[in-house]
């Protein structure tokens, strides 16, 4: 009797699963619902409610309940036809725009019909009553003719309560200080995946808005399941495949002569201009179908060649002398999307960004080039796998494993000269006055 309870055990740990599972660490998906009546305005349970789009492989159908609602969960973000049927009535279509972490509400009123069929075609606001979030989504359209230069986070800025702060970037990302939380209190998630920067905690992801499909900027009111932050949530889809070839080649070129003067004052110990700045990316992007409704296919690359030429001005030592810095980026961005059977789905994403820096990697001090040159590798490689399971419009179980390896190098010019001091260690820095003073012998 005793061994008869385990499979009862199970079963209630897999209903709590299915149910929770959509409320797993940065969601990729969002949610169609709304509820469906007659003319009069009584709810019509049993009607077929379905919902098809090019972001969709193939449809996602459900039924009503008893109370005339439905719900069509984990949709890839997207516009949407969501058409209701049922005997003896017309069936009417409307169109939904599905945003990332969202839900839509598209409320359907279905009128008798007898002789023939009548489709009602209309537009849906996006409207999610059934959150508190404070925050705005930004598709790719909509990133494409915003001034956001080459880092998509700057489409936070847009929202109210955001600035900068003098956190560390590592030169790559943005320091962003959301509701008064610090620049390293905020969660970057890619396609599910933490890429915070190991070393500090900011943006540590860099890739371009060519591979990105949708933007989710979650500034305050959000749910539980985001416990790593105090800040915001910046959550990000990249792109899929789709029923149809796709693809751009595109490049961007900022020379000197695009730029205005460019003075660093804040964060630079000593006070430098760019006499001579040039930046140069370049890569194409290809999504579609390896088979049809089942499998597809979307991968991007893009190289980035950045060269500035620095002119210290408040360094006696180094005045208005040139020093050349290089920034080499590799971007790469894939993904596979599988629809095993109807309901069951596997996204495989892998996605990097190594960066290799070489010159001027500090600012000068001195003519010895053992000072400031120097490479430094930075960057990180991320994958992970996504496994969504529907219950119809009971629940969903969502499994996800994924890895982000980060790396921080500084390699010296000349590796047998130059080294690390630490100067909390005696030994490491003995003429230090603060060790001299605490028995430190000078060597």
């Amino acid at each position: 009797m005793r061994f008869r309870r385990y499979p009862v055990l199970l079963a209630a740990i897999a209903i709590v699963a299915a149910v929770t599972g959509s409320l797993a660490f940065a969601q990729t998906t969002g949610d169609i619902t709304g509820t469906v009546s007659d003319s009069s305005g009584a709810a019509l349970p049993g009607v077929t409610c379905t919902a098809t789009s090019p972001s969709l492989q193939g449809s996602r159908s459900t039924v009503t309940n008893n109370s005339g609602g439905y719900r069509i969960s984990t949709l890839p973000p997207g516009t949407y036809k969501v058409s209701c049927g049922l005997a003896g009535f017309a069936t009417p279509e409307r169109t939904a725009i599905v945003n990332l972490g969202s839900t839509a509400t598209v409320n359907q009123s279905l009128q008798i019909s007898q002789k023939e069929e009548i489709v009602v075609s209309g537009q849906a606001p996006v409207v999610d009553t059934s959150n508190t979030t404070t925050g705005s989504n930004y598709s790719a359209k909509v990133m494409e003719k915003l001034p956001l230069g080459r880092n998509y986070a700057n489409v936070v800025k847009m929202q109210p309560g955001v600035n900068e702060d003098t956190g560390d970037q590592q030169g790559r990302g943005l320091a962003l200080s959301i509701y008064g939380s610090t620049s390293a209190e905020n969660v970057f998630v890619i396609d599910g995946v933490n890429t915070n920067s190991v070393v500090r905690g900011v943006q540590g992801k860099v890739i371009n808005n060519e591979f990105i499909q949708e933007v989710e900027v979650k500034t305050g009111g959000y749910q539980a399941e985001y416990g790593r932050s105090t800040g915001g949530i910046i959550n990000v889809i990249t792109k899929s495949g789709g029923n149809e070839f796709h693809g751009d080649v595109f490049g961007n070129l900022s020379p000197t002569s695009f730029r205005t003067d460019q003075r660093h004052e804040t964060g630079d110990k000593f006070n430098t201009t760019f006499a001579d700045v040039k930046e140069l990316d370049y890569g194409a992007d290809l999504g579609g179908f390896i088979v049809k409704d089942r499998l597809w296919f979307f991968t991007a690359y893009d190289r980035v060649d950045n060269q500035r030429d620095r002119v210290p001005k408040d360094s006696p030592s180094v005045l208005n002398q040139h020093f050349e810095e290089k920034d080499n980026y590799n971007l790469f961005s894939g993904k596979l999307t599988w629809n095993i059977v109807q309901g069951s789905t596997l996204v495989g994403t892998y996605f990097r960004d190594p960066e290799v820096r070489a010159g001027a990697v500090f600012t000068p001090t001195g003519t010895d080039p053992n000072g400031f040159a120097g490479r430094q590798d930075i960057g990180s490689e991320d994958w992970a796998g996504r496994f969504n399971q529907l219950f119809g419009s009971f629940g969903v179980l969502t499994l996800q494993y994924s890895r982000h390896n980060d790396q921080f190098r500084c390699k010296p010019l000349d590796p047998t000269r130059a080294g690390i001091q630490d100067r909390t260690v005696a030994s490491d820095y003995p003429n230090h006055p603060i060790f001299v003073g605490f028995g430190a012998v000078p060597g």
